[in-house]
Protein backbone atom coordinates (compact mmCIF):
# COMPACT_ATOMS: atom_id res chain seq x y z
CA UNK A 1 0.00 0.00 0.00
CA UNK A 2 1.62 3.09 -1.17
CA UNK A 3 0.53 5.32 1.68
CA UNK A 4 1.80 3.29 4.36
CA UNK A 5 4.49 4.47 5.95
CA UNK A 6 5.37 0.73 7.48
CA UNK A 7 4.88 -0.54 4.15
CA UNK A 8 7.32 1.48 2.60
CA UNK A 9 9.55 0.72 5.29
CA UNK A 10 9.25 -2.94 4.39
CA UNK A 11 9.67 -1.86 0.99
CA UNK A 12 12.97 -0.41 1.64
CA UNK A 13 11.39 2.89 0.54
CA UNK A 14 12.16 4.85 3.76
CA UNK A 15 15.33 3.73 5.90
CA UNK A 16 15.32 2.83 9.24
CA UNK A 17 17.39 0.79 12.01
CA UNK A 18 15.31 -2.63 12.00
CA UNK A 19 16.08 -4.23 15.63
CA UNK A 20 14.94 -7.87 14.01
CA UNK A 21 13.18 -9.09 10.75
CA UNK A 22 12.30 -12.30 9.41
CA UNK A 23 10.37 -13.32 6.15
CA UNK A 24 6.81 -11.98 7.92
CA UNK A 25 7.72 -9.61 10.52
CA UNK A 26 10.10 -7.03 11.38
CA UNK A 27 11.08 -4.87 14.25
CA UNK A 28 11.83 -0.85 14.58
CA UNK A 29 12.37 1.41 17.14
CA UNK A 30 9.20 3.90 17.52
CA UNK A 31 10.38 6.99 16.00
CA UNK A 32 8.42 8.36 19.51
CA UNK A 33 9.37 6.49 21.93
CA UNK A 34 6.79 6.48 25.44
CA UNK A 35 9.29 3.88 26.82
CA UNK A 36 13.25 3.62 27.25
CA UNK A 37 12.44 0.71 25.01
CA UNK A 38 9.58 1.04 22.28
CA UNK A 39 10.02 -1.08 19.45
CA UNK A 40 6.82 -1.79 17.07
CA UNK A 41 6.50 -5.33 15.79
CA UNK A 42 5.15 -5.34 12.13
CA UNK A 43 3.87 -7.70 9.95
CA UNK A 44 5.33 -7.48 6.40
CA UNK A 45 1.91 -8.17 4.98
CA UNK A 46 -0.30 -5.26 5.31
CA UNK A 47 -3.57 -5.66 7.99
CA UNK A 48 -4.95 -2.84 9.08
CA UNK A 49 -5.29 -3.81 13.05
CA UNK A 50 -6.67 -6.61 14.91
CA UNK A 51 -10.30 -6.34 13.63
CA UNK A 52 -8.93 -7.68 10.12
CA UNK A 53 -7.29 -10.85 11.07
CA UNK A 54 -8.36 -13.74 9.58
CA UNK A 55 -7.29 -17.40 9.41
CA UNK A 56 -5.30 -16.54 6.49
CA UNK A 57 -2.88 -14.50 9.01
CA UNK A 58 -3.19 -16.59 11.68
CA UNK A 59 0.85 -18.00 10.93
CA UNK A 60 2.17 -14.03 10.25
CA UNK A 61 0.28 -13.25 14.04
CA UNK A 62 2.14 -16.65 15.75
CA UNK A 63 5.32 -14.76 13.78
CA UNK A 64 4.69 -11.72 15.78
CA UNK A 65 4.09 -12.90 19.05
CA UNK A 66 7.32 -15.45 18.48
CA UNK A 67 9.42 -11.94 17.79
CA UNK A 68 8.16 -10.54 21.18
CA UNK A 69 9.34 -13.88 22.97
CA UNK A 70 12.52 -13.13 21.23
CA UNK A 71 12.84 -9.41 22.18
CA UNK A 72 11.81 -10.87 25.72
CA UNK A 73 14.99 -12.14 26.04
CA UNK A 74 16.76 -9.21 26.72
CA UNK A 75 13.64 -7.55 28.67
CA UNK A 76 12.06 -10.24 30.63
CA UNK A 77 9.63 -7.55 31.85
CA UNK A 78 7.76 -5.61 29.17
CA UNK A 79 3.67 -4.49 28.01
CA UNK A 80 2.44 -5.62 24.68
CA UNK A 81 0.16 -2.70 23.37
CA UNK A 82 -2.31 -2.94 20.19
CA UNK A 83 -4.25 0.32 19.27
CA UNK A 84 -6.99 -0.64 17.63
CA UNK A 85 -8.61 2.01 15.20
CA UNK A 86 -8.22 5.76 15.39
CA UNK A 87 -10.15 6.41 19.04
CA UNK A 88 -8.29 4.02 20.09
CA UNK A 89 -4.77 5.37 19.59
CA UNK A 90 -3.98 3.72 16.52
CA UNK A 91 -2.22 6.41 14.18
CA UNK A 92 -0.50 4.05 11.19
CA UNK A 93 -3.74 2.03 9.79
CA UNK A 94 -1.21 -1.08 9.85
CA UNK A 95 -1.10 -3.88 12.55
CA UNK A 96 1.35 -3.13 14.59
CA UNK A 97 2.45 -3.77 18.02
CA UNK A 98 4.03 -1.58 20.81
CA UNK A 99 6.51 -3.56 22.82
CA UNK A 100 7.44 -1.58 25.89
CA UNK A 101 10.18 -2.02 28.76
CA UNK A 102 12.22 -0.47 30.79
CA UNK A 103 9.51 1.65 32.88
CA UNK A 104 6.13 1.18 34.49
CA UNK A 105 4.70 2.28 31.38
CA UNK A 106 1.44 -0.31 32.49
CA UNK A 107 1.36 1.33 35.77
CA UNK A 108 1.29 5.04 34.03
CA UNK A 109 -2.18 3.96 31.69
CA UNK A 110 -4.37 2.16 34.31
Amino acid sequence: MDSCIFCSIIDKKIETTIISDNEQVIAINDISPKAPTHILIIPKKHIINMADISEENMDTIAKMALMAKELSKQHSQFNLVCNNGPEAGQTVMHLHWHFLAGTDFFKKIF
